[in-house]
Parts: structure tokens; C-alpha cells; sequence
């Protein structure tokens, strides 16, 4: 009996799995976003920009240094607090970094 996957067929099978892939990275994303925005708060939210998540590594931009060490500080309730809020792949650490957040 034929296989009915399209992932495994071939070059336009690889092209569909890297679609889906994608797809679900996206949508890992927003749910990421969302929860960050509530676990941090309105009084930082605005202050920060979610730049990527790789291997359960979450970088975060942050306007300045102040709030970047209260940051810094919350790191493992904040990881703890996101976690809880998203399905899928989980944040093992957060790097923040001084950056444009605009």
C-alpha cells in the first residue's frame, strides 16, 4: 500500500514539510509573544522586543540597562510564567540584550 504523506515525496514533498514547519514556528511565535506580554507585564512590554527563539533560547532586546537587570533579576519566574502559558516548545533561557526595540 502507497504512503499518502506528502513530506516524503520528493523534492515538492520537502518543499510542503518546509512550509509546515514554518507555519508552525509562526504560530509558536505569536503564542511566545502573547505570553511574554503578560508575564512581563504593560511595564515592560513596551520596553522589550521578542528578536528570536532558537533551541528553547529566547532573546529579548531591551531598551536599557536598568530594565534590563530587573529583567535579569525575574528571569526564572518569567521563564517559569511563559512556560505555563504555551503549548509546543519551551523556553529553557532567556538572553536579554541592549537593542532597538522599535
Amino acid at each position: 500500500m502507497m504512503k499518502n504523506d506528502a513530506a516524503d515525496k520528493g523534492p515538492l514533498g520537502g518543499l510542503v514539510k518546509k512550509i509546515l514547519d514554518k507555519i508552525s514556528k509562526d504560530e509558536n511565535s505569536e503564542a511566545i509573544g502573547i505570553a511574554w506580554e503578560k508575564a512581563i507585564g504593560g511595564k515592560f512590554a513596551e520596553f522589550t522586543k521578542l528578536a528570536s527563539f532558537k533551541k528553547g533560547k529566547l532573546t529579548v532586546l531591551v531598551s536599557d540597562s536598568g530594565r534590563l537587570y530587573e529583567l535579569t533579576l525575574r528571569k526564572e519566574d518569567i521563564i517559569k510564567d511563559v512556560n505555563e502559558r504555551i503549548k509546543g516548545k519551551k523556553i529553557k533561557d532567556i538572553r536579554f540584550k541592549i537593542g532597538n526595540i522599535k
